[in-house]
């Protein structure tokens, strides 16, 4: 009885040792995969923009992160789920376009317009982590409805924007090397950054410049007098906007705005941007949101390169987390059914074992 005992106990120890490994490393698979590995697989799908001569202009778009607050979301592990996510897609992305700018374009914090000084602090934080600003890069901030209000029943104060001037930007135009200027065109206080009189030039047709107008709204899509007003004094080869949290292309006449055609942007794009001065043509581009917590199917980024009169954009998707978070019921409905037949098998051979016991008839 002794033999049949420990030979019993072996067995058992086999099983478990087995089916522990198997879960362990199963589940370090899936969370190696799911958190780290396809973020970079996910990169490699990019197409690298590269820059041909030293007056390239590499620039990196980031719309809509919201970084979500503890009123609307007090869950923490969700908070810091967001947070992990668009960080670790913000370093894939710095690391693939290596940009000389980054442009940030309002809804910074999903809070950001009613959070009370505190909170606002902790959240500043919180977004300080998520987007480090990489060595040698200009960080541009504009705020969003998000940010200080303008929509709904967020009536925007002059203490918001103050309190975001002071934590972000207090600017509203950018003059780079490569004859490169960015102008804010703030929709939501509808101000126009001003112009002196050596700036001029620098907004006439075949300038050699090229002005870039960057707005949370849609400069295009909302058309007014105002629209109209920021266009005509800045004559901008395109337009980068953010909000709606999706991927588009918005084309028009300059003096016919209403008439724009707007078109889902899913692929890179390459624009003549002298054509398009020359033509009196309107082009804003839309940057979606890099956040899930959107409910967009596609996020991510904007890569823009700015080279010889030329603009190459191209979206940088991103992984949806809603569907990494399915592959972790996936993975467990797997494991599940494994152990199940490892458990099975286990039992028919513990079937055999017995009836070897009970036909051993020792000499």
């Amino acid at each position: 009885m002794g033999i049949w005992k420990i030979r019993m106990r072996r067995l058992l120890a086999i099983k478990f040792s087995h089916i522990q490994r198997l879960n362990f490393y199963g589940l370090l698979a899936a969370l190696l995969f799911n958190e780290y590995i396809i973020y970079y697989f996910n990169r490699l799908g990019w197409e690298k923009a590269a820059c041909g001569t030293d007056s390239c202009s590499r620039i990196l778009f980031v719309a809509d992160p919201q970084v979500l607050g503890e009123s609307k979301e007090s869950r923490w592990y969700a908070r810091y789920d967001s947070d992990k996510h668009i960080s670790r897609n913000y370093h894939q992305a710095v690391s693939h376009v290596r940009p000389d700018v980054i442009v940030f374009l309002g809804d910074l914090i999903d809070e950001g317009s009613y959070a009370d000084d505190f909170s606002y602090e902790k959240y500043f934080r919180r977004f300080v982590d998520i987007f480090p600003e990489p060595d040698g890069v200009k960080m541009i901030f504009i705020p969003g409805d998000n940010d200080i209000g303008g929509e709904g029943s967020e009536m925007v104060k002059p203490s918001k924007v103050k309190r975001f001037n002071n934590y972000f930007e207090d600017n509203s135009q950018w003059k780079f090397d490569n004859k490169l200027n960015i102008y804010h065109i703030n929709r939501i206080t509808h101000e126009l950054p001003l112009l002196k009189d050596k700036d001029m030039p620098q907004i006439e047709e075949n300038s050699g410049y090229t002005r870039i107008l960057i707005s949370h709204f849609s400069i295009i899509l909302i058309p007014g007098a105002y629209s109209y007003k920021a266009i005509e004094r800045f004559r901008p080869h395109v337009i980068f906007s953010g909000h709606y949290h999706r991927s588009s292309q918005i084309t028009s006449e300059l003096k016919r705005l209403r008439y724009s055609t707007t078109l889902p942007l899913m692929h890179s794009m390459s624009y003549e941007l002298r054509t398009i001065e020359t033509n009196q043509e309107a082009l804003e581009i839309q940057v979606p949101s890099c956040s899930y917590r959107m409910g967009e199917d596609h996020i991510g980024f904007g890569q823009a390169v700015i080279e010889n009169g030329y603009l190459h954009y191209t979206p940088l998707f991103i992984p949806n987390r809603f569907t990494q978070l399915r592959l972790y019921v996936v993975f467990g409905f797997v494991l599940i059914i494994v152990n199940i037949l490892i458990s099975h098998n286990f039992r028919k051979l513990l079937r055999k074992f017995n009836f070897s016991r009970q036909n051993y008839h020792p000499i």
